[in-house]
């Protein structure tokens, strides 16, 4: 508590000037109290207990973070203790006070890095019998003469035994030091001191017992250097096979062959063996000669002949072979991971160019197999050190025998798929691989149960293998770029190609093809067998993820679909885990079956023996061994499929590869895609309007749009008649913006028109009815929907445009012929003169036979031309429509949408006869929409400028293509090859038969 009766004046001062509150107020005395309250009872400068408890508690946490739980437990009771206790005297109990904390914070402060500090507990019987440091010799030595030191050269109990050599420094590597008390005896072998003589690098002229004993057994002769052990040397009759064998050969060779052999035991060619299959490169038994192992000559044994010998270790060096192989790709893989994403393929070198990302987990999978295989052999190591049972090669072998199998079958996978590849690319490369190991599978697979561990083994390498396989699936459908640094995926992007482009879709992306003219494989997609099935939709749904991304929709489509959740491979690994916990499931439960059928087989058979009659009991013995040896097995089955371990990945040799990927992979990845490009096509068809904008084609182009076309075509038809020009752009554009802007404003700027003078005149010249062959509408579309309505798309609009306007154009031309008629009609009926701007030339009579001919041609001409019309625009154009809005609302994605458009287009052009399929058909229309071109410029040029021979050879040009229209559309209808031509076979029909009958009126 601070002293405040000096500073009351001065916290009255402090109000006054802060406050306007007059001395003696309520509003001042309630301040002053405020005021002196926070000067006597401040805390400014005392410590926190709660931040020193605080600070005590991050040290405890840290303490158990760092693994050090005893040291954070001791801390705790210390601190709990002083805390608690009393800081003076023991009679002041003020347990938790101000200065217990103070001393914490303190020491807190002190304590720099409290984790990195060893601590030791001292236990209370320890604290209990510490003494002060006291001299006992000394106090044990009073009064008493000194001893002499057993190091004196001059004592005289030591004078008459033998010297011993010892160095000064310790044994190297042995850990042993020799007694200097104890000396050899005479009868010390010569081996032994030879042993510690080479241990020590010095002379040894004797040496205690148990050392030597100690050396003998735990330290190996360097029998690589030419060095003898000669406590090899046997006194069994078998343990000098060897030398007799030698020794027979000398006597029967006339020139015997004197080798140096080096002498060893089954336990050092035990322990080289086990040192190569653990992967080392150099040995004194197996001589490297590149990438395999060689067998040395002058190595004996001398309780084995020469040629069991080399059997053995022959089998062991190509074993060896296989591990080095295996473990040098593994090797290469590791030194330089990656290699790929940081240099080009040409400034890779030879060794760092057959490096990719499929390799690489390839390789893990072979290192793990490697790892697990060096397990067992540590175990056989450790049995060997420790000596407690023997050892020979052929026990070595037996045990190894479960692991040989596999090992060599991988080594030949490996060497097929990958050190024999021809294939230089990454993707080829990857192709052989997977492809290897698919077919080993299914090979193995097809073996049965005996060859269960091997399917699983090459299952587990597969899957592992297919990794950076599906990784790039699982990154391309969600990121929405496709990343493969080492070119080695299937499908590759086409950079000069950009997503905005028209053609991206088409072009986009690529996928290889083997291009070698030896390969058998020549022209066939490098896609791995387990992915040829889903293939299209990962290609369909890696282009609606750029398209996506290119207008701003990833994250939608991520936030929605929850595409980042769950990685593929998580999902496969997991799917296959699961589907493993099931067949399992079934394979005991059809064991169960089995089970019981042979039980019930060997009741059965019981009972048949048992019957009376002739008794063999020979064949009921054999009956019974038979039927309970299968038993048996399978109950030992069983029993060794319920002990196996679980493993990371599953099992999955119960069942085949495809159908483990069909119900494991392929869900994951077409799941994905399908709500991938169902997103594609509603954005299309929301926020780009992509049917309001097919609307508009049709309306332009396939004119259903009347009232606004008509105001654009019937003007130009109009020059053409008074054969005006009207190929001006700057006309054509003005007169279609007038058109469109009176019921379109917004299009004005989408939808321009061009003109082809070259293809106006090359047609012209043969027809009229081609003048307007050149016309080209031009529709602007922004991405994404250029990829529906492209050029090519564009192209079809145009060719049934300008067919349409040839309809359109012979209508008009003889609906205004019929005008004419009408008001000359009326004319004549008021008594009013003929206005003709051609002379009349003729009696009245023949111009009535005339104009009669000519009425009748022009209804002719005009029933068919309706006919032709009626049946564009109702019943090819409308229905055709209706049939593609159907076709367009069932497709779930792009590859829908374009297949139905593309359908509808082909529709288009075959039912308005402009597929080459009908292009006789066509020309037999063009001719009579030509003739009514024809007959409507000679009537405009007046009536004396047809005669009889020009009126019947129109009329007979008309009949014979009205024939001949009918005729075909009949037997086409017939065949049911174009069902839609019926209507028009019909209407065309009709007028055959009144053209017919009409000459005979």
């Amino acid at each position: 508590m601070a002293d405040v009766s000096k500073t009351e004046g001065v916290a009255e001062e402090l109000v006054e000037k802060l406050t306007d509150f007059k001395n003696g107020s309520e509003n001042f005395k309630r301040t002053m109290q405020y005021v002196l309250s926070n000067i006597k009872y401040h805390r400014y400068l005392d410590v926190n207990s709660h931040t020193v408890n605080k600070e005590i508690k991050g040290v405890l946490e840290k303490l158990q973070v760092h693994s050090k739980a005893d040291k954070a437990e001791a801390l705790q009771v210390v601190v709990d203790t002083f805390l608690e206790g009393p800081l003076v005297s023991p009679k002041a109990s003020h347990p938790k006070s101000d200065a217990h904390y103070s001393v914490l914070s303190v020491l807190l402060l002190l304590a720099g890095t409290p984790t990195s500090q060893d601590y030791e507990e001292k236990t209370e019987h320890e604290r209990q019998n510490e003494e002060p440091d006291f001299d006992w010799p000394k106090y044990l030595l009073e009064d008493l003469p000194p001893i002499k030191d057993f190091n004196e050269p001059s004592s005289d109990e030591w004078e008459d035994e033998e010297e011993v050599s010892i160095p000064e420094e310790p044994l190297n590597d042995s850990g042993v030091i020799t007694d200097q008390s104890r000396h050899p005896t005479d009868n010390t072998s010569q081996s032994q001191l030879a042993i510690l003589s080479h241990v020590t690098g010095s002379t040894v002229t004797g040496g205690g017992d148990a050392d030597r004993s100690w050396l003998s057994r735990n330290v190996v002769v360097q029998y690589w250097q030419g060095e003898v052990d000669m406590t090899m040397e046997g006194t069994h009759k078998y343990s000098q096979i060897a030398r007799q064998w030698e020794t027979h050969e000398k006597e029967q060779s006339i020139f015997p062959i004197v080798n140096c052999m080096h002498d060893l035991t089954e336990t050092h060619i035990i322990r080289e063996t086990l040192w190569i299959l653990m992967g080392a490169e150099e040995s004194f038994v197996f001589q490297r000669h590149g990438n395999h192992f060689e067998v040395r000559e002058n190595i004996r044994v001398n309780h084995l002949t020469p040629s069991s010998l080399n059997t053995m270790l022959q089998s062991l060096a190509n074993d060896g072979s296989c591990i080095l192989q295996l473990q040098s790709f593994v090797n290469d893989m590791r030194s330089c991971p990656s290699a790929y994403c940081n240099r080009g393929d040409s400034a890779l070198s030879s060794q760092e160019s057959s490096r990719c990302q499929t390799y690489e987990a390839y390789a893990e999978a072979l290192a793990e197999f490697l790892h697990s295989f060096r397990n067992a052999l540590v175990q056989i190591e450790k049995t060997v050190l420790v000596q407690e049972q023997q050892m020979t090669l052929a026990n070595v072998m037996d045990q190894l025998s479960p692991w040989m199998p596999k090992v060599k079958l991988l080594a030949y996978v490996h060497n097929k798929a990958v050190v024999d590849c021809p294939q230089q690319k990454h993707v080829y490369r990857v192709w052989y691989l997977l492809d290897m190991l698919h077919n080993s599978i299914m090979e193995h697979y097809s073996m049965g149960d005996s060859s269960k561990e091997i399917v699983n083994l090459l299952v587990r390498i597969w899957l592992q293998s297919i990794r950076p396989y599906v990784d790039f699936i699982d990154r391309w459908l969600t990121l929405g770029h496709l990343f493969d640094p080492a070119h080695e995926f299937v499908i590759q992007r086409n950079s000069a190609v950009e997503v905005k482009s028209p053609h991206f879709w088409q072009e986009g992306f690529t996928l290889d093809r083997f291009q070698t003219e030896e390969s058998t494989h020549r022209g066939q997609i490098a896609v791995p067998p387990f992915l040829q099935p889903v293939l299209r939709h990962i290609i369909l749904a890696g282009k609606c993820m750029e398209v996506l991304g290119s207008v701003g929709q990833l994250g939608t489509i991520r936030t929605e679909a929850n595409l980042e959740s769950t990685s593929m491979y998580s999902n496969l690994i997991t799917s296959t885990k699961d589907m493993d916990d099931i067949c399992s499931s079934s394979s005991i439960a059809m064991a169960t079956e089995e089970e019981q059928d042979e039980s019930a087989t060997r009741t059965l058979v019981v009972q048949q023996l048992q019957l009376p009659g002739t008794t063999d009991p020979l064949l009921a013995k054999n009956f019974d061994e038979v039927l309970g040896t299968l038993l048996d097995s399978d109950e030992k089955a069983e029993e060794r499929y319920s002990q196996s371990d679980a493993s990371i990945l599953p099992d999955v040799n119960n069942m085949p590869l495809l159908l483990v990927i069909k119900r494991s992979l392929y869900p994951s990845i077409l799941s994905r895609c399908n709500v991938i490009c169902q997103q594609l096509v509603n954005t299309l068809k929301t926020k780009f309007d992509l049917m309001a904008n097919l609307a508009i084609l049709r309306k332009f182009y396939l004119l259903e749009d009347g009232d606004v076309m008509c105001d654009f075509y019937v003007d130009i038809f109009e020059k053409l008649r008074r054969q005006e020009s009207w190929s001006d752009y700057l006309y054509l554009h003005g007169h279609l913006q007038e058109a469109l802007g009176r019921r379109y404003p917004e299009e004005i700027e989408r939808v321009t028109v061009s003109v082809s003078s070259d293809e106006i005149s090359a047609r012209l010249a043969a027809r009229p009815i081609h003048a307007l062959d050149g016309l080209t509408l031009h529709y602007q579309v922004d991405h994404p929907l250029n990829i529906i309505i492209n050029s090519q798309s564009l192209d079809v609009y145009n060719r049934v445009f300008r067919f349409l306007l040839q309809v359109k154009r012979a209508k008009h031309s003889l609906d205004q012929v019929l005008a004419d008629l009408k008001k000359e009609t009326h004319e004549d009926e008021e008594g009013k003169p003929v206005t003709n701007s051609a002379p009349v030339v003729g009696t009245r009579m023949d111009d009535a036979i005339i104009k009669h001919q000519l009425y009748l041609l022009r209804f002719k001409l005009m029933h068919f031309v309706n006919s032709i019309h009626n049946y564009l625009m109702t019943r090819i154009l409308h229905t055709t429509s209706l049939e593609f809005q159907d076709d367009f609302n069932r497709a779930t994605d792009l590859d829908g949408v374009l297949s139905a458009h593309e359908n509808y287009l082909t529709k288009v052009l075959q039912r308005c006869l402009l597929h080459d399929k009908v292009s006789l058909v066509r020309e037999a229309v063009v001719k009579v929409l030509n003739i009514a071109l024809v007959f409507q410029r000679k009537w405009d040029a007046g009536i004396h400028t047809f005669s009889d021979d020009s009126i019947n050879k129109m009329e007979s040009e008309f009949n014979n293509c009205s024939i001949f229209l009918s005729t075909m559309l009949i037997n086409m209808t017939k065949r049911g090859a174009f069902p839609h031509l019926a209507a028009l076979s019909f209407s065309l029909a009709s007028l055959q038969q009144s053209t017919t009958s009409s000459p005979s009126k």
